[in-house]
């Protein structure tokens, strides 16, 4: 069976997947909301990481030293790398990223 390739992500497009994951997930408390307040979260943290080491996209997360092929969905490393210590910061991150 074949390895699925990354998919590449620029600061655009999860600076638009944080806004639009984030307006959905703020209309209701279902477990499908949740999880997408989640991916909506993980997008803001990526786009807040490209941003700030001026990166093109997520392909790039492999050229800092320490990073391989980034986080994945490990929202703790990614606050972590970015220096984020309160959870509640996250809810800030649509501000950090515009």
């Amino acid at each position: 069976m074949p390895v699925s390739k990354e998919i590449k992500s620029t600061l655009p497009q999860l600076r638009g997947a944080f806004k639009r994951h984030s307006k959905i997930a703020d209309e209701g408390s279902s477990p499908s909301h949740h999880l997408l307040r989640f991916y909506a979260n993980e997008c803001g943290l990526k786009a807040l990481f490209i941003k700030e080491n001026n990166l093109n996209d997520t392909g790039e997360f492999i050229v800092k030293p320490g990073i391989k092929h980034g986080h994945g969905h490990d929202l703790l490393k990614w606050m972590d790398e970015l220096k984020i210590l309160d959870l509640l910061y996250l809810l800030r991150i649509n501000y950090m990223i515009r």
